[in-house]
């Protein structure tokens, strides 16, 4: 279905080599959704430039992004157009359609992003994990939810309803394990996570000390699964300890989302692709993704391999 719907899509395009070419590119995308918006935005950059994509060149691009800021678009919605664009002849030159990526000097228009006051700063993450007694069952819980929280941009809520069972193993298609946790996020959509290994190495260390344990995070008081409530407080008692040491600024509000926001913001500024990192969030459009833009480099694979290990010792 997904391939039909690209290719009637691709047809709108006057140029059959093009329209191929925005086929090939299309069917890459992680999901139906995702497809249906860079089709909408590369018909729109066609109907502009008017050329086969070979022959497109930094002035025609300078002129699409100065045409898209007469049509009084919202900074984020220029911002994914040129972004899309961009991965678009990134794509053709990595198969040598085209010679050079005429927007790769182009940058995105600043973006206010809803992160900024909530995401942490390295230090601050280092800070955070750093300052936790691991000795304690109770320190090494904290440890594996923080650290989970902030390597995989888990929602609070999928959080807290992981079950003790939910590591699996799952082999890729280069043959390399990995261990996964299964999501199950808003609309009751699901998704897979990949769990780094410092991460799972917290993990296990935390399930020892809950042997019968039913769910993967629980309360040491009563042994019931953690609330989002619960969670939320006890990063703000441990943030709240930080700040009166100096660790924190007082003003800053910390809370389970900044720890998705930390890994959104921190995928996209290291280079992981915005489709990617929307998938490993559970994003229902791109568009939510992209309101984490910072600047964005043509890498790729799994957005969470991006975020470098907690070196807390």
């Amino acid at each position: 279905m997904k391939a039909e719907l690209v290719v009637a899509e691709a047809r709108e395009l006057a140029q059959p080599e093009e329209a191929r070419k925005v086929h090939d590119f299309i069917l890459k995308q992680a999901s139906r959704f995702t497809s249906a918006t860079y089709k909408t935005h590369l018909k729109d950059l066609y109907s502009h430039i008017n050329k086969p994509a070979k022959e497109v060149t930094l002035s025609d691009v300078i002129g699409y992004k100065e045409e898209l800021s007469r049509r009084r678009l919202k900074p984020a919605t220029i911002a994914l157009k040129l972004t899309v664009a961009r991965e678009f002849f990134g794509f053709l030159k990595e198969l040598g359609e085209v010679q050079v990526n005429p927007l790769a000097l182009i940058k995105n228009p600043k973006v206010a992003n809803i992160s900024s006051s909530e995401a942490l700063l390295d230090t601050e993450i280092k800070s955070l994990l750093g300052s936790i007694n691991r000795s304690r069952p109770v320190g090494k819980r904290d440890f594996a939810l923080l650290s989970l929280l902030y390597s995989a941009g888990l929602r609070v809520s999928e959080l807290c309803n992981l079950k003790a069972n939910c590591l699996e193993e799952r082999e890729g298609k280069n043959g390399q394990k990995h261990i996964i946790i299964k999501v199950i996020g808003k609309g009751g959509k699901g998704r897979v996570v990949k769990v780094q290994g410092w991460v799972l190495q917290a993990i296990k260390d935390y399930q020892a000390t809950q042997p019968r344990a039913e769910f993967l995070f629980t309360s040491t008081r009563t042994g019931k699964k953690l609330t989002p409530r619960g969670v939320q407080l006890l990063i703000k008692r441990r943030v709240g300890d930080l700040k009166k040491a100096g660790f924190f600024d007082r003003d800053k509000k910390v809370s389970p989302h900044s720890l998705r926001h930390t890994y959104a913001t921190a995928c996209l500024r290291l280079g992981a692709k915005p489709h990617k990192v929307q998938a490993s969030l559970g994003h229902a459009s791109i568009a939510t993704t992209m309101r984490y833009y910072h600047e964005l480099d043509e890498l790729e694979d799994y957005a969470g391999d991006y975020l470098p290990a907690i070196d807390i010792s």
